[in-house]
């Protein structure tokens, strides 16, 4: 069963046609998010990547970054179809 599972997965890894970098810790990124809550609206998104977690479509990546002097962590999944860039 779990095995079918990870199949799954890695074909919808290829389905997704979009080109993702290879993020490793210590990279510095720049993140184009689109927001939910309003379609419209693309937030513009930089800090230092602190952490990965690699689970096939479920990977996330973790930045740090600084907001008026306080330490803010932001969890995101990498294949999210929110992130424009």
């Amino acid at each position: 069963m779990l095995g079918l599972l990870v199949c799954l997965g890695s074909e919808k890894i290829v389905e997704s046609k979009r080109e993702i970098p290879d993020i490793k810790t210590g990279y510095i990124v720049q993140l184009k998010v689109e927001v939910p809550e309003n379609k419209r609206h693309v937030s513009v998104l930089k800090g230092i990547v602190i952490a990965r977690h690699n689970a096939g479509l479920n990977t996330t990546f973790r930045i740090g970054r600084l907001i008026a002097g306080v330490g803010v962590e932001s969890l995101f999944p990498l294949y999210s179809p929110n992130i424009r860039r």
